[in-house]
């Protein structure tokens, strides 16, 4: 088999529960990674110690005393990685044990930058094992590219997880926003799509996304404080790239920053645009959803066989 380099980054915080299951699939890959990065961001509970313990000489551990934004820590594992291809990972999640074959395989013989594959949100019941929380999203290719912009303005997104990407894209896009805790991810994967990124796909594998209450985003991070970072992130992309966005992707970020902020207009959009912007999203939302028979959008793929669901988790 091609030797093919594939670093994967983990930025972890408090996962001392959940990082061993992560890690153990991880090294379980069909295709072994070269490197398995972890970044701690100043856990609380005996995650480093932990690691240490049972994870020596399989890991490189690397403890951020510094920002804690997760942007932060892949930012530390990027500055490390040696790799040819990036696997950006969160330290709760699991993936079928093909992933990294698939995924790589394919990647390593196409003019792509990127791969993408499904995603299941599941939880992880101690006696059942893992259970389906939602549909199948991206059961198939989706054809991404630049005109995804306009989609991920109206809210859609594919969790990095999801992906694998060659190093060149990392060093042409640069570093990940260390100044907001949520939507950093969209925001890097929005400036992959402005780079000119049209990801693979393939259906051969799966990322199971774990549900749980304390997720670094969820638990103890407020609605509020996700909506002010949200606000942030779309600011600043209407602002670095308001000479590539169309004024109909333009209006739409607007749009969404004036949702969230409950009628303070900040983004001089006029009242009539507002309007007729926001319905016109309602509207299709509403079609997508018929059509879809779920609460996701076409661009969505959802796949509600239960069946499918059953292969991947045999694949885990």
């Amino acid at each position: 088999m091609t030797d093919y380099k594939l670093s994967v980054i983990i930025p972890t915080y408090n996962r001392v529960n959940f990082i061993a299951e992560t890690l153990e699939c991880i090294l379980n890959q069909t295709l072994k990674p070269y490197e398995i990065i972890v970044v701690d961001q100043n856990s609380q509970d005996n995650t480093v110690e932990f690691l240490k313990q049972n994870y020596a000489g399989k890991i490189i551990l690397i403890e951020n005393k510094g920002n804690r934004a997760p942007g932060a820590g892949r930012n530390l594992g990027i500055k490390a990685a040696t790799g040819d291809f990036i696997q950006f990972f969160d330290s709760d999640d699991v993936m079928t044990k093909n992933k990294f074959l698939s995924q790589v395989t394919k990647l390593a013989d196409s003019h792509s930058a990127g791969i993408y594959s499904p995603y299941v949100m599941s939880i992880k019941d101690e006696q059942k094992g893992w259970l389906q929380n939602s549909v199948i999203l991206q059961s198939e290719d989706s054809k991404l590219g630049k005109h995804t912009l306009k989609q991920m303005l109206k809210g859609f997104f594919v969790p990095l997880p999801a992906y694998i990407f060659k190093k060149e894209l990392i060093d042409d896009i640069g570093f990940w926003r260390e100044d907001i805790f949520a939507y950093e991810d969209y925001d890097y994967l929005f400036r992959m799509f402005i780079n000119g990124l049209k990801p693979e796909f393939t259906n051969e594998c799966c990322t199971f996304y774990r549900v749980h209450q304390n997720q670094i985003t969820g638990g103890n991070f407020t609605n509020n404080q996700r909506d002010q970072d949200k606000i942030k992130c779309l600011k600043k992309l209407i602002s670095d790239f308001s000479d590539i966005l169309s004024s109909r992707e333009i209006a739409i970020a607007k749009t969404q920053i004036h949702r969230v902020e409950s009628g303070v207009n900040s983004t001089n959009i006029s009242s009539l645009m507002y309007n007729i912007t926001n319905i016109s999203l309602r509207i299709e939302n509403k079609i997508n959803r018929l059509i879809t028979k779920t609460d996701w959008q076409m661009i969505h793929k959802p796949n509600c066989d239960k069946q499918l669901f059953e292969k991947y988790k045999q694949m885990l």
